[in-house]
């Protein structure tokens, strides 16, 4: 996926949560962050596992004591996990334990069309909370 559809998916998820600018943004941001190894070795490690989202929430929780912004941050996270899961690599779900890669594996990441898709469809998540509000905090 490209990471303008990262970064809608994990604005409009987490404007569930809430739409406090900070958790909204750090949220938003984290979504983008398990590309990083792009260069490197694609969601070949941990960078796409639903165990590093936990630790880092907690870690997260532990340090700042805020409820709002590990949900966020996990929640961000979460997103681009669960958004690459739908692409034709997978994503290592079981990661450290398995490196095997599970997903729907039923879109080409880099689809325009897909890409395109997702990036209303986050836009309209975030739309439909500033009608409708219904975040926790």
């Amino acid at each position: 996926m490209l990471r303008t559809a990262h970064l809608a998916c994990g604005l409009g998820s987490v404007s569930f949560l809430t739409l406090h600018p900070l958790p909204l943004a750090l949220g938003a941001l984290i979504a983008v962050l398990p590309d990083f190894d792009r260069n490197i070795s694609h969601r070949a490690w941990f960078s796409h596992s639903p165990f590093v989202a936990i630790l880092l929430s907690l870690a997260v929780f532990y340090l700042f004591s805020s409820v709002i912004i590990a949900m966020a941050l996990f929640i961000g996270f979460m997103s681009h996990i669960l958004l690459d899961a739908t692409t034709h690599a997978g994503v290592p779900l079981l990661f450290p334990f398995s490196k095997k890669r599970y997903g729907l594996k039923c879109i080409a990441s880099d689809g325009n069309f897909a890409n395109a898709f997702l990036i209303i469809v986050g836009l309209l998540m975030l739309s439909f909370n500033f009608w409708v509000p219904i975040q926790v905090y």
